[in-house]
């Protein structure tokens, strides 16, 4: 599943957060990016491949990675991590799951920064 879309993140310290701080709901088509004073994740729709994940820190970019690397998390060597976890549900086919959207999580040292929920177009 394909989509786009943007999350801008703030950068407070917090402990395990399970409740999306932000919700986004994805637009397909094209990647859109706002920077403010933190960190900006971009989510870049690419028709028949994989979704691409990019955090931005100011205009450097930190961490990239497709939909199914950041399931397993993608991991910089300062202590970033941006985590995606698929949002499934069931289809009209039995046995068959759609992803309906990603919750993304982004954490340095262990220490969630932000929770974002991606919805799907």
């Amino acid at each position: 599943m394909a989509f786009a879309g943007i999350i801008v993140l703030a950068s407070k310290p917090s402990s395990a957060q399970t409740t999306p701080t932000t919700t986004v709901d994805a637009k397909a088509g094209a990647e859109t990016c706002t920077q403010n004073a933190s960190m900006t994740l971009c989510v870049k729709n690419t028709v028949f491949g994989h979704d691409v994940y990019t955090l931005h820190d100011g205009p450097a970019t930190v961490l990239q990675g497709i939909d199914d690397e950041t399931t397993e998390g993608v991991h910089s060597i300062t202590g970033l991590t941006l985590k995606c976890d698929p949002q499934n549900k069931p289809s009209s086919i039995p046995g068959i799951l759609m992803e309906v959207g990603r919750l993304c999580t982004v954490s340095r040292d262990n220490t969630v920064i932000e929770t974002v929920q991606v919805n799907s177009p």
